[in-house]
């Protein structure tokens, strides 16, 4: 199995946290209900400042603590406000039960909460019948005889799952063919920021559907984390610290989506992203940073990058057009990150390659080739994937982020 640590730079051997920055020391919390917190892999100890993101927020986990509602098990349940549905199912629908779940994103606009689970709980809290909702957010299922149950709402689905969060839908009685409304996590609370989370895998969903990539290769569900204690990906678990941090957080889901789809290698160790550091260590970093850029940015940008969070000290991060003072070659993250946008997109700058994600994830995903450790590997695998009339500018989108070409 392929392991590998991300933006803190973990040792594979130790789990150590290395310092890409200064040290961050952060205040021991209160002994109140956030330390409930503590299950989802948060402590109060010293951690590192990763060149991407600052580290665990006590004041988040605080303000999560007070919002919890109740425990059950490793569950925080929070509530969530729903409108009920005056109107009338059909008649003889015996114990069917519908609903829907919403939620105010970062912009300030509605979504459905598609690939979100919708449970139904009877009154000794046994989940007795659970579905996925649907692309609108709404769901149905059957409760298994008549009664009152609770609807509780989580996101998780086959593929991902927000640890530990979890929300009050209405209590229901089963038998009168229900109707049970839109419930929406509650906008301006912080617990509706993990559907914040949700969206970036909803997102890289969608990406995956417009690039016909199939998902055979996804085997395992991708544990999520969030407050985490810093920005990092290990053993399939995405630890974030921040829901809001879009372009981080895209990179964090890159790094899982790397592990599991791609026949390539990866190593820890302390990097920024302006450094060159080692090839394998900076095509798993650039890879990540690319798929954040593929699921979030328009590939007709002319200046596609990152404005917000990632590396705020080098922001913005600019990957169609990567400045000049950066260090060059395949040992360098941001450089990596820059080949495969100008191989996937379809802005033309002295190029006008255009590879679909089909053919990256196919090139770099074979398991009868040997285990990519480098972008200019990549390149050799994804050349045999396109015609040859396509060779020549696959090696000027080499040439022109600086990095040498094969033949």
């Amino acid at each position: 199995m392929r392991t590998f640590f991300t933006t803190l730079g973990l040792s594979a051997l130790t789990l150590s946290l290395l310092a890409c920055q200064s040290r961050v020391q952060n205040p021991p919390l209160p002994v109140t209900s956030a330390n409930t917190l503590r299950m989802q892999g948060v402590d109060t100890q010293p951690i590192d400042d990763s060149d991407l993101s600052g580290g665990f927020r006590p004041q988040v986990a605080n303000r999560l603590a007070s919002e919890v509602l109740r425990t059950e098990g490793e569950l925080q349940v929070f509530a969530a406000q729903t409108q009920l549905n005056s109107a009338p199912l059909p008649q003889n629908t015996g114990l069917t039960l519908q609903g829907a779940l919403d939620f105010v994103d970062r912009k300030g606009m509605t979504q459905p909460a598609a690939m979100a689970k919708a449970s139904l709980l009877n009154a000794q809290g046994q989940v007795v019948a659970s579905v996925e909702t649907q692309p609108d957010g709404r769901w149905q299922m059957q409760a298994p005889a008549p009664g009152a149950y609770r609807i509780r709402y989580t996101l998780e689905n086959r593929y991902w799952n927000i640890k530990n969060y979890a929300w009050d839908g209405p209590t229901v009685q089963a038998g009168q063919s229900n109707d049970v409304g839109l419930t929406t996590l509650t906008p301006g609370s912080e617990n509706a920021k993990a559907a914040w989370i949700h969206d970036v895998y909803l997102q890289a969903m969608a990406l995956f559907a417009r690039e016909n990539v199939p998902l055979n290769w996804w085997q395992r569900q991708i544990q999520t984390v969030w407050p985490g204690r810093g920005n990092y990906y290990l053993s399939d678990t995405v630890n974030l610290t921040g829901a809001e941090q879009w372009d981080v957080n895209g990179h964090e889901v890159g790094h899982a989506i790397y592990h599991q789809a791609l026949n390539a290698a990866s190593r820890g160790g302390q990097h920024k992203i302006d450094d060159c550091y080692h090839d394998t260590l900076a095509l798993s970093e650039g890879f990540a940073s690319f798929f954040s850029a593929a699921v979030h940015l328009d590939k007709n940008d002319p200046d596609a990058r990152f404005d917000q969070y990632l590396v705020p000290r080098r922001a913005p991060i600019r990957i169609e057009n990567v400045p000049e003072d950066v260090c060059a070659g395949p040992a360098n993250e941001w450089r990596v990150s820059a080949v495969f946008w100008d191989i996937y997109d379809q802005h033309g700058d002295g190029e006008s390659l255009s590879v679909g994600l089909r053919t990256i994830f196919e090139a770099l995903g074979r398991n009868n080739r040997p285990t990519v450790r480098s972008v200019t590997e990549a390149q050799g695998l994804i050349q045999e994937l396109i015609p040859p009339s396509e060779h020549g500018q696959l090696a000027q989108v080499f040439r022109q982020n600086k990095m040498l070409t094969t033949p």
